[in-house]
């Protein structure tokens, strides 16, 4: 019911905004009495030809790897589709990461999500990982969002959502400290693959959607595009999205 729903959704978002957005068919990954029959999304696909440019978010809350016989069939009709995939992948599934792009060399991967997902101690280990499998596989483009987005400072913050009277004023006092931590772990690996790096906000918090808060976030980006190399700025904050979705 839910992919209907979806398409539905996607079908009625392009007639008003036409050209506007760029639709990502979405399989949620939860239980296998849950997860959407393959037959089911390339027969979407099928039928739906243009609307989609990509298949994601794909999340394994279900526990899959990335390289279980579910995930391939989504992979193979990324293929068969010119689709992208975007996928977040958790901290254990760099094995199967590493086999996918390399099984599927003709497929785009945009990831995100597992530099940041494990906190600041983990986050330069991370970045290693990801530099090396940059390096050996073109097909691999990475956006940064919930790594310049503030979801919390203790661990009792995780999966919560700080409320803006806390949020703010923390924002605030550390803006300066916090831009520094951020251009420590990114800006090198940004300016080292200048044409693979994307900006994103993957904001789900509800604090993130106040006005206010929303504009200091807003702030707090372009102040560390700011900081990066002038000749990859532009690229970081858009023009490598928009040369991703017209391949």
């Amino acid at each position: 019911y839910y992919m209907n729903a979806e398409v539905d959704m996607a079908k009625k978002i392009e007639k008003k905004y036409p050209g506007m957005i760029v639709h990502f068919l979405m399989p949620t990954i939860i239980s296998e009495a849950l997860n959407p029959d393959l037959n089911k999304i390339e027969k979407i696909l099928d039928d739906n030809p243009g609307l989609f440019s990509g298949l994601g978010e794909l999340k394994m809350y279900d526990g899959k790897e990335p390289d279980d016989p579910y995930l391939l069939g989504l992979l193979n009709l990324a293929k068969k589709h010119n689709l992208i995939v975007m996928m977040h992948p958790f901290d254990n599934h760099k094995r199967g990461v590493e086999k996918i792009v390399r099984q599927y060399p003709e497929v785009t991967f945009l990831f995100h999500g597992i530099v940041e997902d494990i906190g600041p101690i983990g986050v330069k280990n991370n970045i290693n990982w990801l530099d090396k499998l940059m390096a050996s596989n073109k097909n691999v483009y990475y956006s940064i969002d919930a790594g310049l987005q503030i979801y919390g400072w203790q661990k009792s913050h995780s999966g919560k959502n700080i409320p803006k009277e806390e949020l703010l004023p923390y924002l605030k006092a550390h803006f300066k400290e916090q831009l520094q931590t951020d251009l420590g772990y990114y800006k090198k690996i940004i300016e080292k693959y200048p044409d693979r790096f994307l900006r994103g906000t993957d904001r789900f918090s509800k604090s993130h959607f106040d006005r206010e808060v929303s504009a200091l976030l807003e702030e707090y980006s372009r102040a560390f595009i700011g900081k990066i190399a002038p000749a990859v700025q532009e690229k970081f904050a858009h023009t490598n999205a928009d040369s991703l979705i017209k391949e």
